[in-house]
């Protein structure tokens, strides 16, 4: 019952193609939404220490410029050494 979602099929960029593209969209209730985030509040801290460090996709305060950045350093440490 509180698992019940409604999609709704948005559609993309308008152009003058017949075909058009359709993303979907769910719809949750409340109560789902605050039943995850008192589920996970206190699995964070455990799932944290399982990820590699490296990891930049899917966590927070993390994105792809950050391995980018990384990877630069990297890239120039090693150039410099040489």
């Amino acid at each position: 019952m509180w698992r019940k979602m409604k999609i709704i099929p948005v559609p993309k960029k308008a152009s003058g193609d017949k075909n058009v593209k359709f993303g979907p969209i769910a719809i949750t209730s409340s109560f789902l939404k605050t039943m995850e985030k008192l589920l996970i509040l206190p699995l964070q801290p455990v799932i944290k220490a399982q990820i590699d460090p490296y990891q930049f996709a899917y966590r927070r305060k993390r994105s792809t410029l950050d391995a980018a950045v990384l990877h630069h350093n990297i890239v120039f440490n090693l150039e410099k050494d040489q």
